[in-house]
């Protein structure tokens, strides 16, 4: 489940054939969209936009290449959009930026490393550092001056009015503009097998799960387009423990993340990282347990086999086969 930016609505896949959408206080809830929407093994879960008007999900096409699809919120808003047109094979993470105007994901093939893509939902003027210095010599207002007051003595004449600086990036509320969209798709530089994505909230960074040298770490990258130096990726950590569900902290000053099975947290100027001690047990019944996961795991194949055939496997009976074994 993925719960909407106001709170009051969850989006959730059924089957992982079926976008539904949950209100929460009337509790009824509704199909968005219908179609393949991630693989039988990981299921990347929907994610809204900032405006909570649209929601990028991961569908899987006819070639079983996953690209990113926007789906509208609205009742009668229309179908999926798709807005990505890659031939991969994977994909894992989607992060939209603060103000809804660009979504990145991350896109691989079997053996080749991961990418960082990213696509600008609007029409994007780019900025320069020279509109700031242009800024620098905006004439400020005058002093509120009555209709029939004289003017100031040695009072400047009247500037002309300066040329509009650079159209500035949409709201999060303002529609994506679809028209060519495929053509706004491009790779960020990383040299980094990338695995997962996601964004500060000021929307200044990416926070990038990498591997580099048989080593998975946390790495960070300029989304700045008014930085002073050109961006290249900074490791934040460097560890050989595997590194999962990296995520900012409100202020965007810290990174929480998991390694080995434990919580770390790592403050982004500084790069020391430091654990979150926590104690947790449990206790199961693993005879009972272990059937479950045989029949989860049946299930799954039986549910999501590319081939309806099964090769020419009884898969129906191959459940009465092995069941007793594994028992």
């Amino acid at each position: 489940p993925a719960c909407s930016p106001d709170g009051t609505q969850i989006a959730f896949l059924r089957d992982r054939r079926e976008l539904r959408l949950l209100t929460i206080e009337s509790k009824q809830e509704r199909v968005l969209a219908t179609g393949m929407f991630a693989d039988a093994i990981d299921a990347p879960e929907p994610v809204w936009g900032p405006g909570g008007t649209w929601i990028a999900a991961f569908m899987i096409g006819a070639k079983s290449f996953t690209n990113v699809h926007l789906i509208p919120v609205a009742e009668g808003g229309g179908p999926p959009r798709p807005i990505s047109g890659l031939a991969n094979v994977y994909a894992n993470s989607i992060a939209w930026t603060p103000d809804g105007t660009t979504v990145l994901f991350d896109t691989r093939q079997r053996t080749e490393q991961g990418q960082l893509a990213r696509v600008d939902l609007t029409l994007r003027t780019p900025k320069f550092r020279e509109d700031l210095f242009r800024d620098l010599f905006t004439q400020n207002p005058q002093t509120p001056r009555t209709p029939n007051s004289p003017p100031p003595a040695n009072s400047p004449p009247p500037a002309a009015t300066a040329p509009p600086l650079a159209t500035p990036r949409l709201a999060a509320t303002s529609d994506p503009v679809f028209d060519e969209i495929r053509r706004r798709l491009s790779f960020l530089p990383l040299g980094l097998d990338v695995q997962r994505v996601a964004v500060s909230p000021d929307g200044k960074v990416a926070l990038i799960t990498a591997t580099s040298a048989g080593q998975t770490n946390l790495y960070t990258y300029s989304l700045d387009e008014l930085a002073a130096e050109r961006p290249v990726p900074r490791q934040l950590t460097s560890t050989a423990g595997g590194k999962s569900d990296a995520q900012f902290s409100p202020d965007g000053r810290e990174v929480f993340f998991l390694e080995g099975g434990r919580i770390q947290i790592a403050t982004v100027e500084s790069r020391a990282v430091r654990p979150v001690n926590v104690t947790a047990e449990f206790t199961t019944d693993f005879a009972v347990e272990k059937m479950d996961v045989f029949r989860q795991a049946w299930t799954l194949m039986r549910d999501n086999f590319y081939d309806p055939k099964f090769h020419g496997v009884d898969w129906e009976a191959s459940r009465e086969t092995y069941g007793p074994w594994v028992e």
